[in-house]
């Protein structure tokens, strides 16, 4: 049988991977988010800018988590902490669906349409892969 000291030295480990792994996450992500907000913005599309703007969502979602994973071990702290970034990641989906009608609204009323951007083009295709 395992020890109780070998079980937390595992478990810190495996939290310390997790940790590593969304802090990759958050620094690839925030550099396609800021290609993909400004690649949209100069092409005038609001797919890309609404692209970039989940990908921050994203973002906030592997912070949440990197602070989850920080957590103290009191089951009721990190529940709390759990529905923190739940509400906040949720908020975030509401700011974007508000960007993406205002922005939508506005190009039906314009009768405007996007440049093509190859950055964009590009950057979905890594994003895919």
């Amino acid at each position: 049988m395992m020890e109780v000291a070998e079980l937390a030295g595992g478990r810190r480990r495996d939290y310390q991977r997790a940790s590593r792994l969304e802090y990759f996450t958050i620094g690839w992500n925030v550099i396609e988010a800021v290609v993909a907000v400004a690649a949209g913005w100069i092409a005038g599309g609001i797919a890309l800018v609404g692209f970039g703007l989940d990908i921050l969502i994203e973002v906030t979602s592997a912070a949440a988590l990197v602070l989850r994973l920080r957590g103290t071990g009191d089951p009721d702290e990190e529940l709390e902490a759990e529905r923190r970034a739940l509400r906040i990641v949720g908020y975030t989906f509401f700011a974007l669906a508000a960007y993406v009608t205002v922005q939508a609204g506005s190009i039906l009323l314009r009768h405007t349409a996007p440049e093509e951007s190859m950055v964009g083009i590009v950057l979905a295709g890594v994003s895919l892969s």
